[in-house]
């Protein structure tokens, strides 16, 4: 009967145990805000995230329509550290945003931040340019 005990309880430890866990990492906080840089003509944006994936492989873009176009340094690529978490900010042109319409984050299916397949990016945030505070 001890076993059996043991064994349930291990089981539900098991099942809840992933299913707490699985809850937590669905639970993705994304910002991405921009802030003067101090040099003429360039914006500062600022990502943070928590909730994510951290074995994933993430990335920002700029995007109008079909367009990409890569936020900071190639390969663009966003590390989550071990508890799903990524804090960065990169320099972009002011122009440059303005003449796109949402910064996105993608997680790419198969870990590889070069494949640019759009079978192979699942969008996990996006942001609306025009809601940015752009001077």
């Amino acid at each position: 009967m001890k076993i059996i005990s043991i064994f349930a309880l291990a089981l539900f430890i098991a099942v809840f145990g992933a299913s707490a866990h699985a809850e937590m990492m669905g639970k993705k906080d994304i910002s991405v805000m921009t802030e003067p840089s101090g040099t003429y003509g360039m914006t500062k944006v600022v990502v943070n995230a928590s909730g994510l994936e951290p074995a994933d492989a993430y990335s920002i873009y700029m995007v109008k329509g079909d367009d990409m176009k890569g936020v900071g340094i190639p390969p663009y690529k966003l590390s989550p550290d071990s508890q799903g978490n990524i804090s960065t900010d990169v320099m972009v042109t002011t122009d440059s945003l303005k003449n796109n319409e949402a910064i996105k984050i993608y997680r790419h299916e198969d870990g590889n931040v070069n494949n640019l397949d759009k079978t192979n990016l699942k969008e996990v945030f996006s942001k609306n340019v025009s809601t940015l505070n752009l001077q």
